[in-house]
């Protein structure tokens, strides 16, 4: 079989097509202005393991006329073997010209409708038997969908987490719920000891130095319940003394193992909750480029696949909005959803608390503006005394 289809920034809308009908001849309409889109298109087709002939019919000018489409779609229609045009991407101009070469010469064609996950037909012509549409959210993958908006598999990387980490954000998020002002007091502590009066982590000498120091004495259950849990997590260790270390060696594993414990466990409370929740898939956590020259975007804290949206979802996750510019922040991320997954790409920030309601209300307006999704920390479980509830309004401590 052959699949025609129109190259655009709409890319899932052909790669879905291709993945549902697995044709052996796959032929790339595309302008001028399209045409750079063809390399990612390719990559997500052989990552979904799309074995094909790959034709590319490039136009001359930067937006063809439908009759120009039309003439190259009847160009590449094979002779004596079935055929399939798909509509959805090109210009409306391409896409006119595609329908009608279709009608002329009674080829299947269709429109890839993500939102309903239906294939409609033209009308042209019966079409063939293609896989259902929400069937193909299970063999989607993050790689797929990063090559298909110009991110190779080889140009990023995330960090693995682990069970004892899934475990560690846990119990920091309970923690941190019923106790975020005691805990917050002494995490002062630890990150004046382990960064010093400038905020910086030390190098070399003064490092091993800091290293051999224990961390601040726990002076409350809550701190003694958060220390256990970083150190069944490996991130700290004990010696027989009852006194805690860092379990690091080198400047990076200090920073990331006092991140973890200072702020970053927020990211693990998302992540375990996005586990459970069939909406996503394929999570990855702390995405960021390969080589950071090369790339246009920053560490991410969690990537994965909307399988509602056939899209990348984007999310960033914040404490509170105390030291934040709330508006130049979703700004921020949803320029990063852009460059990251193209203009269909999902944003969402996830924040644990926020002052107040009316701080709560002002967020979500300005979310609303920026097609940004806020979601709080309160909203995730039910109201029981394990779990965090109502976060919304809970009071930052000074």
């Amino acid at each position: 079989m052959t699949l025609i289809h129109l190259v655009s920034e709409q890319t899932m809308q052909n790669v879905l097509p291709a993945m549902a009908l697995l044709p052996k001849r796959l032929v790339f309409i595309a302008s001028q202005v399209s045409k750079n889109s063809i390399p990612n298109e390719k990559n997500a087709l052989k990552l979904a393991g799309i074995s094909a002939e790959f034709i590319e019919e490039i136009l001359p000018s930067d937006f063809p006329s439908w009759q120009e489409t039309h003439n190259a779609i009847i160009k590449n229609l094979p002779a004596d073997s079935p055929c399939v045009i798909n509509l959805t991407g090109g210009t409306k101009l391409m896409s006119i010209g595609a329908w009608s070469a279709a009608t002329e010469h009674k080829v299947p064609a269709f429109y890839c409708h993500t939102r309903t996950k239906s294939w409609l037909s033209a009308g042209t012509a019966t079409l063939p038997d293609m896989s259902d549409m929400a069937s193909l959210v299970n063999r989607l993958s993050l790689k797929i969908l990063m090559a298909a908006h110009g991110k190779d598999e080889s140009a990023w990387k995330s960090k693995p987490v682990t069970e004892k980490l899934q475990k560690f954000g846990r119990s920091a998020g309970i923690l941190h719920t019923q106790y975020h002002q005691q805990l917050g007091a002494w995490l002062a502590e630890l990150r004046k000891q382990v960064r010093g009066e400038d905020g910086k982590i030390p190098d070399k000498g003064q490092l091993k130095t800091m290293l051999l120091k224990p961390l601040p004495r726990a002076q409350s259950e809550p701190v003694e319940q958060l220390l256990d849990a970083a150190c069944a997590a490996n991130l700290i260790r004990s010696d027989l003394s009852g006194s805690f270390f860092l379990n690091a060696t080198k400047r990076s594993e200090v920073e990331s193992i006092a991140n973890l414990i200072e702020g970053t466990w927020l990211e693990l409370v998302l992540y375990n909750h996005l586990l459970t929740d069939p909406k996503y898939a394929d999570l990855h956590w702390s995405v960021e480029p390969a080589i950071h020259q090369r790339e246009d975007y920053g560490e991410t804290d969690i990537v994965a696949v909307d399988t509602d949206k056939f899209s990348l979802a984007i999310f960033s996750c914040k404490s509170s909005l105390a030291h934040v510019n709330p508006l130049e922040h979703l700004a921020s991320l949803r320029d990063r959803a852009d460059r990251l997954g193209g203009k269909f790409a999902t944003a969402c920030l996830f924040l644990f608390q926020t002052k107040n309601a009316d701080q709560a209300n002002t967020i979500r307006q300005y979310g609303r503006q920026l097609n940004v999704k806020i979601l709080l920390a309160g909203e995730l479980y039910p109201t029981n005394e394990a779990s965090p509830a109502s976060l919304s309004t809970q009071p930052i401590p000074p």
